[in-house]
């Protein structure tokens, strides 16, 4: 009787080992349900995640929520055909305020990157402000060449050789014209995406290179940007 009883003791080792592993086991999933129902009706009181352009703009990081467009290599656009709600660069894609600039016709701007935000293409220029892209108010140039000197107007007619607000010699954009015999400064030659060449005078209007019309007097500083689009400065906004 003796030998049984102590032949039952080893037995009982290892079902009191699993009994504490299972009470341990208890403790454990009762601690964490305890944890969850004190949280579940808490409420958070900090920051609430922002995303898109109201984070962008609170940190300041106005770069980091344009698509850019990465095959763009930067280049001079022109300002045209401005409306009676004006053409506008802006801090923030999209959104104007109070140091927002207007644009006028005919003005070069240097954009550095391209991309779209919100659904729109934007210019962001030099001076980090961002340009709607549309086309109906932004030309893309092809070159932009400055020059000193002048031309000497040699058309005769009576309606001159017409000045205009930009580069599009089929627009309604005559500002005035000029006779034969003025002479007329310019500052740089362009060429926009559509094949249209110009002079741009010093007064900020542009004049055909047809030789027919007129004798070219120009050239091209030694410090200036021969056909390159990113070399030179020019007005800025």
């Amino acid at each position: 009787m003796e030998d049984k009883n102590q032949n039952a003791k080893p037995a009982l080792k290892p079902l009191l080992s699993i009994c504490a592993s299972l009470f341990l086991v208890a403790a454990a999933i009762s601690m964490v349900a305890a944890v969850r129902l004190y949280l579940k009706d808490r409420e958070y009181t900090g920051p609430v995640p922002k995303a898109g352009i109201e984070q962008a703009e609170e940190e300041g990081r106005d770069k980091d929520y344009l698509e850019l467009d990465k095959k763009f290599k930067g280049s001079y656009v022109m300002i045209c055909n401005v409306s009676s709600g004006g053409v506008w660069a802006t801090r923030v894609p999209g959104k104007r305020e109070e140091d927002s600039v207007a644009l006028s016709d005919g003005q070069i701007l240097k954009a550095v990157e391209r991309g779209v935000c919100g659904g729109s293409a934007y210019y962001l220029l030099d001076n980090g402000l961002y340009l709607n892209a549309s086309v109906a108010h932004v030309e893309p140039l092809a070159s932009y060449t400055e020059l000193s000197g002048y031309l000497a107007i040699t058309y005769v007619s009576a309606s001159g050789v017409h000045l205009r607000a930009w580069a599009d010699f089929d627009a309604d954009n005559v500002v005035k014209s000029v006779y034969v015999g003025d002479k007329v400064p310019v500052k740089a030659k362009v060429e926009t995406e559509k094949g249209d060449a110009a002079f741009l005078t010093t007064e900020g209007l542009y004049i055909t290179t047809d030789s027919r019309y007129l004798n070219d007097y120009t050239s091209v500083p030694e410090d200036g940007a021969v056909g390159s689009q990113m070399d030179s400065e020019e007005e800025k906004p």
